[in-house]
């Protein structure tokens, strides 16, 4: 895994540079939004799956919509997270956190993703910030895609090897928990330093609960939430 830093010093994420990126979109057929509301967490969330949802939820977000479907987002200067890779780059404050950022299938390989890149930027450098972070690039394809679209670098790698040391977890799952198994199997085969004790769904019936009755979770509970409609504070 890597951490990748962007100079945004650079004369391409200037005001202009912003101004340009959102008219591309546009001008592409696609309807800007600049906030993430509980139907585009959802998308996210079901489109994208991880932590993603939670991520773009404490940031700053631009969203694109063909004919009122979600095509892509991304986020930028999510506040308050606490992953391990951060520890070291939450202090500087000339430095803004990009992403999570994803377009849909059916828009990948087009300039949306390209435009929603450079926009994110260009707003962080807004912000006043003089660096943006790319934390946590595990695929080598995408470092080199962030390396030919907007200059970064990397900054530090990290392993994510695991530990003897088993840490108690409850696992907080959205949808059918499509991960859920994949954690659990990772858990149980010892290549995550994670012992699941309990489980949250969120959706009546998911399949998530029947694999943490099969895996012997000792604690299923269920807190139906309808993300389309309630917010996360309800």
């Amino acid at each position: 895994m890597v951490n990748l830093v962007v100079d945004l010093r650079d004369e391409r994420f200037d005001r202009a540079a912003l101004t340009d990126a959102l008219d591309q979109i546009r001008n592409a057929g696609f309807t800007v939004e600049t906030s993430a509301s509980g139907a585009a967490l959802a998308w996210i969330d079901q489109e994208f799956g991880g932590t993603w949802s939670s991520e773009a939820y404490a940031g700053k977000n631009i969203v694109a919509l063909e004919n009122d479907e979600f095509a892509g987002f991304v986020t930028y200067a999510p506040q308050g997270l606490r992953f391990g890779w951060l520890q070291n780059w939450t202090r500087r404050r000339d430095v803004g956190i990009f992403g999570p950022f994803g377009v849909a299938r059916r828009f990948r390989g087009s300039p949306l993703g390209r435009n929603l890149l450079h926009a994110a930027l260009a707003e962080l450098r807004a912000l006043g910030y003089d660096f943006a972070l790319i934390p946590a690039v595990g695929d080598g394809s995408l470092a080199a895609y962030y390396r030919r679209e907007c200059g970064a670098t990397v900054a530090d790698e990290f392993d994510l090897r695991p530990t003897d040391e088993r840490i108690p977890t409850t696992v907080l799952a959205s949808g059918n928990g499509t991960n859920f198994q994949a954690a659990l199997d990772a858990s149980r085969a010892g290549k995550i330093p994670l012992q699941i004790n309990a489980l949250i769904a969120n959706k009546e019936g998911a399949r998530v609960i029947d694999r943490a009755r099969h895996g012997e979770v000792p604690t299923i509970a269920k807190v139906i939430w309808d993300r389309g409609v309630e917010s996360r504070e309800t």
